[in-house]
């Protein structure tokens, strides 16, 4: 990518979604921080909130394609980094298309809950800007870890990368 600003990662998402950024953010009365971002500059927490919604994005992966840190609100709780899903993979890929749907719909009627204890962001996941970075960050906000990572793609893609190259990939560009 030529130009991975966030303004232009922005610009190239709206322009898929068919979005009229400044008409959206107008109403939240963002429109020149939204202009100065267009133009190269850095985005605020607030003005990625008022995004989220109108790109249909959970806020917390707005953060993450601006490379923002995530405000504790935001952060994921739990100690495992994703070690249960895996086998929760494995046991929905085993379902049929009618029991997937099911799973589906249950899943999407529960309620948000909120973390009781947001977990930080190891120095070692702390990625570059760029396509790899913005792609671990975003699996960061699933509450994956490397290990789980590599699991949850050996078993929904049959291909094993070590829990390692998953970690390294943002971080050389020739990938």
């Amino acid at each position: 990518m030529a130009d991975d600003s966030f303004g232009v990662l922005l610009e190239r998402l709206a322009l898929s979604k068919r979005i009229d950024l400044v008409a959206a953010v107008q109403q939240a009365g963002m429109r020149s921080e939204l202009e100065a971002v267009l133009r190269g500059g850095s985005p605020g927490s607030d003005l990625l909130r008022v995004l989220a919604p109108v790109l249909g994005w959970h806020a917390a992966d707005v953060f993450a394609l601006a490379d923002v840190s995530l405000p504790d609100g935001l952060r994921s709780a739990g100690r495992s980094r994703g070690s249960g899903v895996p086998t929760l993979v494995r046991s929905f890929i085993a379902l049929g298309p009618e029991q997937q749907a099911e799973v589906l719909q249950f899943v999407a009627s529960m309620p948000a809950e909120g973390p009781t204890a947001p977990v930080r962001t190891p120095p070692h996941m702390v990625y570059p800007s760029g396509p790899g970075g913005i792609l671990m960050r975003l699996i960061w906000n699933r509450g994956l870890a490397w290990s789980a990572i590599a699991q949850t793609l050996a078993v929904s893609t049959g291909r094993y990368w070590s829990a390692a190259t998953y970690g390294g990939v943002p971080r050389f560009p020739e990938f």
